[in-house]
């Protein structure tokens, strides 16, 4: 087989010190943060499993289409005139050029912008335009051969997914362990409330999921959020191939409490049943590109997609419950969450970006990564997925013919 190997990069030694406990675990090498290895995650990983890709707010409308890329793969994303959302590869059946490079609303078809072939917002092609000479109406091409190439997509919540391969089960069986842990709270009343936040970071994906993903961090790089909290009663809470979550329940000091939820507690609580506890949060990461904080009174839904193997794109919107996401009264209250989220990213930029600086360094050194076995259980389990992903991967495609087979670009 052509191209790098994992065995390239981790040896058997360091795949086994990885999956020991958490607290005797050796995390991946440095390198597993570069060019190489994101070779690897776009070949065996990316194309294998449910990748979220977009959020519904992102397309509100019909005719609404946003451009998406995943890990290299162009993607359009597409709500047509009857709401549905579909997922097309961007690329014109022409000569491949991308058919959308910008969000687009209010869209009657898709037009390609180099020679003007024209699909419907289904995906069917309609016409080239004096493909076979001037005022020629018969352009003699198969009109059936020539829709847009569609991907494999489903919805969960709002977040839209891709199977790039086609393979994996459905999204509902995949997904379960992560509706069963959230089971017992009434996500059918979240509603978004215009709040948006993300950018672009220089930094591996892997850097950033797993920032978002550990709270060791938090008194020391964001001490604002840990004002008041006498305790967090973390857990982590995992499933292979699908989650990696740190969850707290935190107790404040009472003081402190009515000053940090200042503009907040009086806004909608997420109704649980009675064996949930209301207070407990999860920041999770949706395996592999998905992501979602779950709160009392708000639950974010982001998306951090791969541009390369040093840049992420981190898309976020946060849900309220019920009236909280629209009633004027709460107005402050959402734009104070807005505020929040966008400056403790703004702090945790600086740390991801010296240490996306500073990563593939130390290995060549001996140096390799521990992990803290109360606070980075869901960081540990997340680097066991991706390896695990790969190897699955490599095991499934033993040759170089194979795997010529199953790239996303052969033709239909």
């Amino acid at each position: 087989m052509t191209g790098p190997r994992l065995s390239d990069f981790l040896t058997g030694t360091d795949i086994a010190a990885l999956q020991r406990p958490t607290g005797q675990a050796v995390g991946l090498a440095g390198p597993a943060y570069g060019e190489g290895f994101f070779s690897l995650e776009q070949r065996y990983l990316f194309p294998r499993t449910w990748c979220a890709v977009a959020i519904a707010p992102q397309l509100p409308n019909p005719g609404d289409a946003v451009p998406v890329d995943l890990a290299g793969w162009p993607l359009l994303v597409v709500r047509n005139r009857q709401g549905e959302v579909h997922v097309f590869y961007n690329v014109c059946r022409h000569r491949g050029m991308k058919l959308c490079s910008a969000p687009r609303a209010g869209l009657k078809n898709l037009v390609c912008p180099w020679h003007s072939w024209l699909y419907d917002l289904d995906g069917n092609f309609i016409v080239a335009a004096d493909f076979s000479g001037e005022k020629v109406k018969d352009s003699g091409l198969d009109r059936a051969a020539l829709s847009l190439k569609r991907v494999r997509s489903a919805q969960w919540l709002d977040f839209i997914f891709v199977n790039l391969d086609g393979k994996a089960p459905s999204l509902d069986d995949h997904l379960k362990p992560l509706t069963d842990l959230l089971n017992g709270r009434d996500l059918t009343l979240l509603r978004y409330g215009g709040v948006r936040w993300g950018g672009s970071y220089d930094v591996n994906w892997k850097v950033l999921v797993e920032g978002g993903i550990e709270d060791y961090h938090l008194p020391w790089v964001h001490p604002e959020i840990m004002r008041g909290v006498v305790t967090r009663n973390v857990e982590v809470v995992t499933a292979s191939g699908v989650f990696a979550a740190t969850s707290m329940s935190n107790e404040y000091a009472s003081v402190d409490k009515e000053e940090y939820l200042l503009r907040l507690h009086e806004m909608p609580t997420l109704p649980c049943g009675e064996s949930v506890d209301p207070n407990r949060t999860y920041f999770m990461n949706i395996f592999p590109t998905g992501g979602m904080g779950v709160k009392s009174r708000s639950v974010d839904l982001l998306t951090t997609l791969p541009d390369g193997p040093r840049r992420t794109r981190l898309t976020a919107f946060t849900y309220f419950v019920g009236e909280g996401a629209t009633d004027p009264h709460f107005e402050d209250g959402r734009r104070y969450v807005e505020k929040r989220m966008e400056y403790v990213f703004d702090q945790d930029r600086a740390i991801w970006h010296d240490l996306q600086a500073n990563i593939e360094r130390p290995t060549s050194a001996g140096i390799r990564t521990r992990f803290s076995p109360v606070w980075e259980g869901a960081v540990h389990h997340f680097q066991r997925m991706v390896v695990d992903a790969i190897l699955a991967g490599e095991a499934s495609v033993p040759t170089a013919k194979a795997s010529a087979e199953s790239d996303w670009s052969r033709a239909d």
